[in-house]
């Protein structure tokens, strides 16, 4: 998610069914657990490890979120995450 230095970021959304798109800042136990989110793929060149979610139930892309990036290389390896998911029953959130 793109938003402009200094400006308040968008509230973690839904775009599809079971399916959100946030900012880094909303990835915390309490708004996962309360969202029931179970997995997160995040768009950036870095971020801090997330003691409360297994390594299996999160995946970079790691490049900078940004109009300018080209995601096309990672876009296979992201998809591939989503649709894996999609596959399986839904896995319960951190706990």
């Amino acid at each position: 998610m793109v938003f402009r230095e200094g400006s308040e970021a968008p509230p973690l959304s839904p775009i599809l069914p079971h399916l959100y798109l946030g900012a880094q800042s909303d990835v915390t136990k309490e708004c996962l657990l309360a969202l029931g989110i179970s997995h997160v793929l995040s768009v950036c060149r870095s971020s801090p490890p997330l003691p409360f979610l297994p390594e299996c139930r999160f995946h970079r892309v790691a490049v900078d979120d940004s109009h300018c990036e080209d995601m096309r290389p990672w876009l296979g390896g992201a998809l591939d995450f989503i649709g894996l998911l999609r596959s399986v029953d839904p896995p319960s959130p951190p706990t």
